[in-house]
């Protein structure tokens, strides 16, 4: 995903990235 690709580059921690992670999958939920 781009989003990952983007915090790569940011070089941004592992915390930040599961928080991303978590962000999208609850938006999934939220969709169903």
């Amino acid at each position: 995903m781009r989003l990952k690709e983007i915090m790569r580059i940011m070089g941004l921690g592992d915390a930040v990235h599961w928080f991303a992670w978590a962000t999208q999958a609850f938006a999934l939920i939220s969709l169903i």
